[in-house]
């Protein structure tokens, strides 16, 4: 959630995976004499979905204004309105349509709930396309008028690093130039520090196992009866007129990461990397003749 005091934004905060409700504390919400406007923005990255649990997720209007005077006063019936979704949302600033419906100002760096744009040429060549957003905090990216998704590259893991900093642009969003880019930033960043950059992707990889066995290949018989053997099996195929030409990594056993960061298990076969090499190779060299 985000507050607002008169219009001007004075913080935010947000629960966790363990304290998913929180109070949220600013000395400084309102202070002139008159009327004040207090205004609370609330955003959901996502709720659990599991078969008998309902949760309800909303905002305690009990709010109170501590004066040294006249003590706590009570704002939880003073008249609250509800509004769903962002005026930029509704007005579709985020594509070329309705782009022009506001008048943008320059940039400046670190303002939180702001809406950037700019335009760019799509990169030559046809490798995949990124948006390196290390320099910006929490919000979405539109391409184009299409999102490609929200970021959160300020919230930390327990290796204080973000789960994710680069972001996938498909290039059927891009035509040859002048490309809309509409980036919403709810908290503090620095737009200008948006890289984008291309990929290589010239490692392929997979994993199979007996729990995958693929497509069933033989049948044998065993007391007069059929019994369908399944070999686990995988394909790998590179992009275009690319063929493979190296192996990184090969384990048979009980290998540990994910696919591009593998590292051996407790369990491994010495031998696999070469066995491995001989299929593969006999293979492209058989399709490529």
């Amino acid at each position: 959630m985000h507050a607002f005091g008169n219009g001007r934004h004075v913080g935010s905060g947000h629960g966790t995976n363990i304290e998913k409700s929180f109070v949220f504390h600013q000395q400084s919400l309102i202070g002139t004499s008159g009327i004040n406007h207090v205004t609370i923005l609330g955003l959901t990255i996502g709720l659990p979905n599991k078969l008998h649990e309902k949760r309800v997720i909303n905002i305690h209007t009990q709010c109170f204004q501590f004066c040294l005077n006249t003590g706590t006063l009570d704002l939880s019936h003073n008249g609250w309105g509800h509004r769903v979704g962002l005026v930029g949302e509704k007005l579709g600033i985020f594509n070329e349509k309705g782009v022009n419906n506001v008048n943008w100002t320059q940039a400046q760096n670190d303002t939180p709930i702001t809406w950037y744009k700019r335009y760019f040429d799509a990169p030559s060549g046809n490798d995949p396309v990124a948006l390196d957003l290390t320099s910006l905090s929490k919000g979405m990216v539109w391409i184009n008028g299409e999102s490609i998704g929200r970021y959160w590259v300020s919230h930390l893991s327990p290796l204080q690093k973000p789960s994710q900093s680069v972001y996938h642009v498909p290039r059927s969003l891009l035509k040859p130039k002048d490309n809309l880019m509409v980036v919403f930033e709810e908290h503090r960043g620095k737009p200008e520090g948006i890289v984008l950059t291309t990929v290589k992707r010239d490692n392929i990889c997979t994993f199979v196992s007996e729990l995958f066995p693929g497509q069933a290949l033989s049948s044998l018989s065993e007391s007069s009866n059929l019994r369908t053997v399944a070999h686990p099996e995988a394909h790998l195929k590179c992009a275009g007129k690319k063929v493979i030409h190296s192996i990184a990594f090969a384990s048979f056993g009980n290998p540990e990461g994910l696919c591009g960061n593998y590292s051996r298990g407790s369990c491994h076969a010495p031998q696999t990397k070469a066995v491995v090499g001989k299929v593969t190779f006999h293979y492209h060299a058989t399709h490529l003749s």
